[in-house]
Order: structure tokens, then sequence, then C-alpha cells
């Protein structure tokens, strides 16, 4: 009355108790994919140890030399702000911290310590500039130089070896 049935063909496929049934029934993909180490080193490394290097830099100036002293840290933490937004960026977003982001709070550790570092200094040679107080803050920076040195190339080679 009006309904037309149609026939199907009846498909075995998977089905392994078939007579029909084929040895294999997936299909399996390989890929072989490898981190370029060199980009990493070129665009992230270099320029934040760049960076530390000038941010470390005041830590060897003159104490009476007190704006850049204080400038040059301050400084060097607003390029590193734009330096992490730049290759935040040109990355997809991922809900971790990746290795990026651990090396960027690494730098900001350094460079607050050291402008903070700067700026108790410049105000204990305001209060009393003699030789012995200057002598005093140029120990203690040479210090926390070789102490940031130390610190953050052994954090460093910790985080990066073991992904290598």
């Amino acid at each position: 009355t009006g309904v037309q049935t149609c026939a199907l063909p009846i498909s075995d496929f998977g089905d392994v108790t078939s007579a029909n049934a084929s040895t294999y029934s997936t299909v399996e993909f390989s890929f072989h994919i490898r981190r370029i180490r060199n980009m990493f080193f070129w665009k992230l490394l270099i320029p934040v140890l760049l960076v530390l290097s000038t941010t470390w830099l005041v830590l060897v100036l003159p104490v009476h030399y007190i704006q850049p002293r204080i400038q040059l840290p301050a400084t060097t933490l607003l390029t590193t702000m734009f330096l992490q937004q730049s290759s935040i960026s040109a990355i997809p977003q991922v809900s971790s911290l990746l290795l990026m982001d651990l090396i960027y709070v690494l730098a900001y550790a350094a460079i607050v310590v050291t402008l903070g570092r700067t700026i108790m200094s410049t105000i204990r040679f305001r209060e009393d500039a003699d030789d012995v107080v200057v002598a005093k803050i140029r120990r203690t920076d040479r210090l926390l130089l070789i102490g940031q040195v130390v610190v953050v190339g052994a954090i460093l080679l910790a985080m990066i070896l073991p992904r290598m």
C-alpha cells in the first residue's frame, strides 16, 4: 500500500567469527616528532640570559651611580614581561605550566631580588656614604651576583637537561 522496502547489504566488517574476516582490523600509524633544540636556545634562553646579565651588571656598578642602579633592574623587569608576552602569544594556550613559564618565573625572581638589593643599598648609601659602608655594599653586591649566577645556572641546568 505505498510502502516500499529496500534490502541493504549486510556487512561483516569487524566480525571476527565471519569466514571473510580480515586478519587485521586496525591500522597503525606512527609519527616521529622531535623538538628543534636550537630554536629553544635562540628564542628563549639567550634573550632571558641577556636580560639577566643586564640586571646583574647593576651589582658591578659603583654605588654612587644611583639612577642607573635602580633604572636598569626596573627596565629589565618590564623587558622580561614583554618577552614573555610575545613568547606566549606565539604558542597555543595550555592549562599547565611550560618550561618556558618556569624560566620566566626564575628570571622574575632574580630581577626582583636584584632590584630590592639595589634599593636597599641606595638607602644605606644615602644615609651614610663613608668608605666602610661603600665597601660593605660592594662586597654584598658581589656576593649576591655570584650567588645569583650560581643558583640561576644550577636551576636552569636542572630544568633543561632532563628534558633533552
